[in-house]
């Protein structure tokens, strides 16, 4: 699955994944950064413990996406 913004006013997509390092289930939300420089703000949620990043576009944090995690679902979204 490709983690994607589907509209310019989208608030969130949250995502339910599998880590391939340790096969551990973990959520995975990514937003428009609200500094309005156009980058996403990439978050990795695990026990209540997160670790966020910025990337500057859906293309390099796809690739990134695509060897860190496998099994990827959309479980919610905050589209406005």
């Amino acid at each position: 699955m490709m983690i994607k913004i589907d509209c310019p006013d989208c608030g969130f997509n949250e995502y339910c994944a599998i880590r391939v390092s340790d096969s551990k289930k973990i959520r995975l939300v990514v937003g428009l950064c609200e500094d309005g420089s156009g980058e996403l703000d990439f978050c990795e949620i695990e026990d209540g413990h997160e670790e966020s990043t910025k990337w500057p576009s859906e293309e390099e944090l796809n690739s990134y996406c695509n060897l860190k995690y496998r099994d990827m679902t959309l479980t919610d979204e905050n589209c406005v």
